[in-house]
């Protein structure tokens, strides 16, 4: 299995990724690099016999266009063999090839504030602050127009597709941030900046100011832009990550998977406690603030899964997706 394939890469010709295996005697590792149904190109390794894991760099004869429809491929096999022979395999999709510049792939994402953990809504032609669901509304479609300037859509069950805009393209500290139609006008454009773990919206009308909410009363609006503001700190989760909410006791009760996360927040370890679980096991997986999965692993039965913080994981939040069954939860931690 893959010790970690990346979702979301740049366009190159190499690429190397770490592959765990266990090995009976001398085998083949290979990881192939495919797009929809075509191979593009592949990377072997050989290993000895026992457990560990291992790197693989992958040729291509060209860098991939933009574009999400690709995917990993990693097997181990006899020695000298091709795919048919293979003993285990494993294939991530959705791998997403940016383009020249582009720091979001297109896709729908949920904005998340680093401030007060709410997420953006679309609320008719209004827009708040409010507690994570898995609404579409609290979905918006990011759609790259070049140089990092994107439009940012929602979806009303009336009102139909409406952008995220500042109101009467405004220029100024507290303008408020609503959705109208139509995705020309400058002030319904954002160009988005990396700030560490988070990013940051300036509108193009206005690049002084940045996307902002007021944690006292929720306000979304513009500021002065600033990467030191917590307020103007934002996470987007791609729609294939489930949001974490915080559950009901109702819903704890009724839940036949238990479990705890801890420490929270984590510098080395995190540690997966799992108290009861179903008839199946529980797959436990590790995504950072992209949508990128960092970590899987099965637990068979009840007891304690350790996740070992690599250092090339950065600090910021992390969500913890367990799957039991047709059971899924979901944990939120902070990484420092």
């Amino acid at each position: 299995s893959f010790s970690f394939a990346p979702t979301i890469i740049s366009s190159q010709t190499t690429y190397s990724l770490n592959v765990n295996y266990s090995a009976a005697q001398t085998r083949d590792i290979v990881v192939e690099f495919w797009s929809a149904n075509n191979w593009l190109g592949e990377g072997k390794t050989t290993v000895t016999t026992g457990v560990g894991t291992t790197a693989v760099t992958v040729n291509l004869a060209n860098a991939p266009s933009a574009g999400s429809d690709y995917k990993w491929k990693v097997s181990i096999r006899p020695l000298g063999t091709d795919w048919t022979q293979s003993f285990d395999n494993e294939v991530v999709n959705g791998v997403c090839v940016l383009g020249d510049s582009q720091l979001i792939p297109n896709g729908q994402y949920q904005i998340h504030s680093a401030a007060n953990n709410n997420n953006l809504e679309g609320f008719a032609w209004s827009v708040v602050d409010a507690v994570p669901t898995n609404e579409s509304n609290q979905y918006w479609q990011f759609t790259h127009l070049g140089n990092n300037v994107y439009t940012i859509s929602n979806f009303h069950f009336l009102l139909g597709t409406r952008f995220l805009e500042v109101s009467n393209a405004t220029c100024g500290d507290g303008a408020a941030v609503g959705t109208y139609f139509g995705n020309t006008p400058p002030n319904r454009q954002w160009k988005i900046f990396q700030n560490g773990n988070y990013y940051l919206l300036k509108p193009m009308h206005c690049q002084s100011q940045a996307l902002d909410v007021r944690p006292s009363d929720s306000a979304v609006h513009t500021w002065a832009a600033s990467t030191s503001n917590i307020n103007q700190k934002w996470c987007l989760f791609p729609s294939s990550i489930i949001f974490f909410r915080e559950e009901k006791a109702t819903e704890k009760e009724n839940a036949s998977l238990e479990f705890k996360v801890y420490p929270n927040p984590a510098d080395n370890f995190i540690y997966v406690a799992i108290e009861k679980a179903g008839l199946t096991a529980t797959t436990v997986e590790l995504f950072n603030i992209q949508g990128q999965k960092v970590f899987e692993n099965t637990l068979e039965e009840e007891g304690v899964l350790q996740i070992e913080l690599s250092n090339d994981l950065t600090r910021g939040i992390y969500v913890v997706k367990l799957t039991n069954g047709q059971e899924i939860r979901h944990e939120k931690i902070m990484v420092r």
